[in-house]
């Protein structure tokens, strides 16, 4: 595997890969408009508009056939009466547009502007449409070109339109019409993909309507999530929730559909949440969140192989982990579960050479959240619904280097912000440490938005992946493949900033995360768009957001999209993006498919078919389709040949067009100019600020806990300031600003800026809001105070706890059961006789607990539910037979309610009633 990027450009080169070398100059030959510029006329009825736009530079056409040149721009025209559509501009013609050299000499006429020289498709009132004069025609000249000028009429008013027009014209330039001279104006579809691209490209199912206890159906919607993949007989095999059924792949890159039988009760389990997966000599074992058995089998080709291995045990977003004797293991699979907001992910050893059966005292604890301390912890898209529950879920444990490593999602799969942390241990049931360089996977900005709750694996070269679920919009999920790495220290990454564009095919990447992808560009995005029907609403497809879309006037086949890539480009793949809104029905039962037409044109007139899918057979919303080499062109076109899967309405939410279209790097972003403020309130933000760089489509803002280790990221387009809320409270970082275009990226000039951490690290969860828990504020000063997890404690699962820790020290965990107990011995207490118990603890509901005083009758007393789970709060109970000194004992049992137990003092009555005691 590559070593770590230690220099600035290497680390870009983790981000972005460049444009091919190969690829051409932007092809603009000179400007008569610079960016921004506008010019403008209008006409109150019929009559001729002109405009007269002259070069702020002449430009020099000298060396160039003028059959190889042409004069673009793009112009709007508005009707006054506003009438918008595909035929309000059939009156506005009969024009001509002239160029004029250095001496004012008319050297080029051409026709009409808006009928011939603006493509059909994108002819439509008060919408910018591009104008091609190719400039064959021109006179020869040795001079510059200096201006030219465009007249169009209104004719409305010999139709009887009473209404005036108004014209813009913005972008003109003389470019050269052979840009791409690479690419091929025919088109073929790659026999083998190289490349593919998140969302990954499988039959992602629309779920089935639940009918609720009231009659109404749950809402359907497609969806694939909460993935667990893992090698088995020389393939990948892949599972996601209640997909009935599952893929397998011989690279990761094009995948095969198994459906199953889900009527058949020992398959049922494949209409449930939560995969989990793992292998043990020549089976494969696969359970489900909730009530599901664990299934094995030894051809999982074979659908009726499956059998029940280990019955249904109730547990929640599973993981499953084999401790391969042959790396060092011992044997045992270990299963994870843990779906709470406040519990923590727990582990159970089964033994494979005895029936899965259960090895030692059940459940153990590992990882607890803490959002408290960790920004990417708290719930929403941007992290900012601060005092929200956040979700800690889907375990997914393995090994490497002899260290176990668990991830765990978080905050909330609706989020953009859904990542996963990471934790590892010696041990696979602990304890584990938290590893400081989480999120360990990324991905909250971009098309693709979150990546949580999936696994992390080794392909058969030994190339570390995590495959994770990222959000369409709310819980309408898909799939996404990400590399990742391990450094020198053991801290493990992924490489998400590549995690929307091609990357190479996973099982013929050479190095996946160092060089992710070819650097194909993306040529759409913010494209002047042109649709058959609701036009304003076409650039909805090329925007790079997956939660919006074109939705057409109707469903019917015929209804289309275009964009324009601007110049004539090296076209290399396409993805084509659908959003499922308000489907009647779901399921696998059906021959549902998106059926179109791609097609492409380097003059907007005559077309070329890219892709026929009229007549497919499979549904896949998230197609994409690699070319045999570089098509050139300019517009390209989406036309519906086929009804819309499960009942719902047409959608499409990205065309997104990949390649390479020349242009410069954009200038690179000054370190100096980054300025990085950290909140002194609240460590786990940081507002990152820089200047502008020329020619920036957009920026990746990268930070990390190291100079070197910038991998987790942020990517905005446009904007020159953004908020990170993601950080972890005590930590250090640095942070770099790359610029990056359609010409490539430019990595970040100068070392990154230090960040110091601005807090220390809050223990735990012993905070309310931003004040102390009771647990610390309710300590009486002068008084001993018996640690629990000091004293003698015994019952099934009661164990120190590691991670969250209540008033400065750790917490006895697991106590409430019967037959669980804890007894303090030497006390000290300042009074004799009667006394107040002050107990520290933590549980969700009201919890009976027996108390006992130096061998006295034991009695119940009740623990108030605290305010939060596990956040510590104290109560105070009665007590007698205490004695004076350091000699008392006390014994705190177990009655078959939870709690988890911090510290407890003896005080005088008096003391009773404190302010902030009990919840």
């Amino acid at each position: 595997m590559k070593a770590r990027p230690t220099s600035s450009a290497a680390i870009a080169a983790v981000i972005f890969i460049a444009a091919s070398a190969a690829a051409v100059g932007d092809g603009v030959v000179g400007r008569f408009q610079p960016p921004g510029s506008i010019a403008r006329a209008s006409l109150p009825l019929g009559g001729q508009v002109r405009i007269r736009v002259p070069a702020p530079e002449a430009v020099d056409v000298s060396g160039a056939a003028a059959d190889g040149l042409a004069l673009e721009m793009e112009i709007r025209v508005a009707r006054h009466d506003r009438a918008t559509g595909r035929d309000a501009l059939r009156y506005v013609r009969n024009g001509q547009l002239f160029v004029y050299d250095s001496d004012g000499v008319e050297v080029y006429r051409g026709d009409s502007p808006v009928q011939r020289a603006v493509p059909p498709a994108f002819r439509a009132a008060a919408a910018w449409m591009p104008a091609i004069f190719p400039l064959g025609s021109m006179k020869p000249t040795g001079r510059p070109l200096a201006a030219f000028e465009l007249r169009e009429y209104n004719d409305n008013a010999k139709e009887g339109i009473r209404t005036g027009v108004s014209y813009e014209i913005r972008n003109a330039r003389i470019v050269r019409r052979d840009a791409s001279p690479e690419a091929s104006a025919k088109a073929a579809e790659a026999k083998r993909f190289s490349t593919f691209c998140n969302p990954i490209d499988i039959e992602y199912m629309i779920q089935r309507g639940k009918r609720q206890k009231d009659g109404r159906v749950t809402d359907v919607f497609c969806e694939s999530a909460d993935p667990a993949l893992v090698v088995f007989n020389g393939e990948y095999w892949l599972f996601a929730s209640h997909g009935e059924g599952y893929w397998h792949s011989k690279d990761m890159g094009r995948w095969k559909f198994v459906r199953v039988d889900v009527t058949k009760p020992v398959l049922s389990a494949f209409r449930s949440y939560a995969p989990a997966t793992c292998v043990v000599g020549d089976t494969l074992y696969v359970t489900h969140s909730g009530k599901c058995p664990i299934l094995k089998t030894k051809n999982p080709l074979d659908t009726n192989a499956w059998e029940i291995a280990v019955e249904p045990n109730g547990w929640s977003d599973p993981g499953m982990f084999y401790d391969d004797p042959a790396t060092g293991g011992d044997g045992y699979v270990y299963l994870y579960k843990g779906l709470s907001h406040y519990e923590p992910i727990k582990a159970l050893r089964l033994d494979p050479g005895n029936g899965m059966k259960p090895v030692g005292d059940g459940f153990f604890d590992c990882a607890w959240p803490d959002q408290l301390n960790r920004g990417f912890e708290v719930p929403g898209d941007f992290n900012e619904q601060y005092g929200a529950k956040d979700t800690q879920e889907g375990a997914w444990p393995f090994k490497r280097g002899g260290k176990y490593y668990l991830t765990c999602a978080v905050p909330g799969t609706q989020f953009a912000s859904y990542c996963d942390n990471c934790y590892v241990a010696d041990s696979p049931i602990g304890p584990f440490r938290y590893c400081e360089n989480s999120p360990v996977v990324w991905k909250s900005t971009g098309y693709v938005q979150g990546a949580g709750h999936g696994c992390v694996t080794k392909d058969m070269k030994g190339r570390w992946w995590k495959v994770d679920t990222c959000r369409m919009t709310g819980f309408n999920r898909r799939l996404v493949v990400l590399p990742s790495m391990f450094d020198e220290n053991g801290d493990f990454y992924t490489n998400a900033a590549m995690g929307d564009r091609p990357m190479y095919v996973p099982g013929d990447a050479k190095d996946p995360f160092g060089e992710p992808g070819p650097g194909w560009a993306l040529l759409s995005y913010g494209k002047l768009a042109a649709a058959s029907s609701n036009a304003g609403g076409a650039e909805a497809a090329f925007d790079e957001n997956m939660g919006t879309a074109w939705i057409p006037a109707t469903d019917d086949p015929g209804e289309w999209l275009a964009v324009d890539l601007g110049r004539v480009c090296a076209v290399r793949s396409i993805q084509v993006n659908f959003s499922d809104i308000e489907p009647k029905a779901g399921g696998r039962d059906n021959d549902w498919a998106y059926r179109y037409i791609l097609e492409f044109s380097q003059d907007g007139r005559d077309w070329r078919v890219l892709a026929d899918r009229s007549k497919a057979k499979a549904s896949r919303p998230h197609e994409y389709i690699e070319f045999e080499g570089k098509v050139g062109a300019r517009f390209i076109r989406w036309t519906n040949r086929g009804s819309v899967p499960g009942g719902a309405k047409l959608a499409v939410n990205g065309i997104r067009v990949f390649g390479e279209c020349g242009g410069a790097k954009p200038d690179a972003v000054d370190a100096a100019s980054v300025k990085v403020v950290r909140d002194a309130k609240d460590g786990r933000r940081a507002r990152v600020s820089w200047s502008a760089a020329n020619g920036a489509q957009g920026y990746v803002i990268r930070h990390g806990i190291a100079p070197d280790k910038l991998y987790t990221h942020d990517q905005v387009f446009g904007e020159t300031e953004f908020t990170v809320r993601s950080l972890n409270r005590w930590v250090d970082y640095w942070f770099a600003v790359d610029a990056f275009g359609e010409g490539g990226v430019a990595a970040a000039r100068g070392k990154p800026v230090r960040v110091p951490a601005t807090q220390r690290r809050v223990e735990g969860y012993d905070m309310v809001g931003d004040s102390p828990s009771p647990a610390i504020v309710n300590r009486a000063a002068g008084a001993a105070v018996c640690e629990a997890e000091r004293a003698a404690f015994s019952g099934g699962g009661v164990r120190p706890e590691y991670e969250v820790r209540a008033s400065g020290a750790t917490a006895l965990w697991g106590m409430g059961a019967k037959g669980t107990r804890v007894e303090f011995v030497n006390v000290a207490a300042g009074m004799r006789g009667a006394a107040v118990l002050r107990v520290s603890y933590a549980t969700p509901f009201a919890a009976k607990i027996g108390i006992s005083v130096n061998g006295g009758k034991a009695f119940a007393a009740t623990l108030p539910a605290t305010s939060g789970w596990p956040t510590y709060a104290t109560t105070d109970i009665p007590v007698s037979g205490v004695r004076k000194g350091a000699d008392n004992t006390v014994r705190i049992g177990g009655l078959g309610d939870r709690f988890h137990l911090d510290y407890i003092q003896l005080l005088p009555q008096a003391a009773a009633g404190l302010k902030g005691n009990g919840r």
